[in-house]
């Protein structure tokens, strides 16, 4: 639950608090499971999952339940080796997927409220949902933080333009993962959403792919990108809150800042709620 904080408005503050945790816990679950598969003892815990966890799963020995009548047959070896090839690449992608959702159900709630109070029209599609924020944000930047000169919010405000962008090309990749099996492909390129002074952000290889469409091109994908993405989304979801709070609840305080509040991450929140 939020702690009360004078001049916010509590549903508002709900949401994003919400939000922030559960996209921080996603981080969180990243960083443990990166770093436990990169441990050295790996090998090891790699014999143990296949011994103990994987292989005796259910009987018969080596399949698994597909459906709820059928199961499909597996070799657990196999699946280990073609993991640790793929870990990273898959792994993160899973957890793009997983960091969208939360944000795009946080744009909505804050939406919805808003549409509640009469301060805009319902917002349907998270690509609309997506317009919006931009627009918004981008309209009102010199007013985030009500316009302190402090250099965490001139960097902040400075940043807008190139966070959008970010969380654009973030949506646009992570559809290529759940639509096309994580390759390139003409939507990626066709339906980027305008950010004002900015192009659209374009990874490298779809250059390739345009040049040789025939090609299976895959969106490379890493664990220093899923941060640098994690950090766009939480950072636009601040700047969301903080002019929602002060444009349409009339916030006339600095707004929220994990630094003035020295806040730490909250794992047991996270976590365990």
């Amino acid at each position: 639950m939020s702690e009360p904080m004078d001049g916010f408005e509590p549903e508002i503050l709900r949401i994003f608090e919400d939000a922030d945790d559960a996209m921080q816990g996603v981080l969180g679950f990243q960083l443990y499971i990166y770093a436990s598969a990169h441990s050295k003892f790996q090998d090891k815990v790699s014999k143990i999952i296949i011994n103990k966890h994987i292989a005796p799963y259910r009987p018969p020995i080596h399949t698994f339940p597909l459906t709820k009548v059928w199961h499909r047959k597996f070799i657990p070896e196999e699946l280990v080796s073609e993991m640790a090839k793929g870990f990273e690449w898959y792994f993160t992608f899973s957890s793009l997927t997983n960091l969208i959702g939360i944000f795009e159900a946080a744009l909505k709630d804050f939406t919805d409220y808003l549409v509640k109070k009469g301060e805009i029209k319902k917002i349907t599609g998270y690509k609309n949902l997506l317009r919006w924020t931009f627009n918004f944000v981008e309209l009102k930047k010199d007013k985030l933080f009500r316009g302190a000169q402090d250099n965490d919010s001139k960097k902040i405000r400075a940043n807008v333009p190139d966070v959008c962008c970010e969380v654009d090309e973030a949506w646009r990749a992570r559809n290529c993962f759940v639509h096309n099996r994580g390759l390139f492909d003409e939507d990626y390129g066709k339906k980027p959403i305008p950010v004002p002074s900015r192009d659209p952000k374009m990874r490298p290889e779809f250059k390739e792919f345009q040049e040789h469409p025939e090609r299976e091109i895959r969106v490379p994908m890493t664990f220093d990108k899923y941060v640098e993405y994690g950090c766009s989304h939480i950072e636009l979801l601040h700047n969301l809150h903080d002019l929602i709070q002060g444009e349409c609840f009339g916030l006339k305080t600095s707004g929220y800042s994990y630094k003035m509040r020295e806040k730490r991450i909250d794992w047991r929140r996270v976590f365990n709620p």
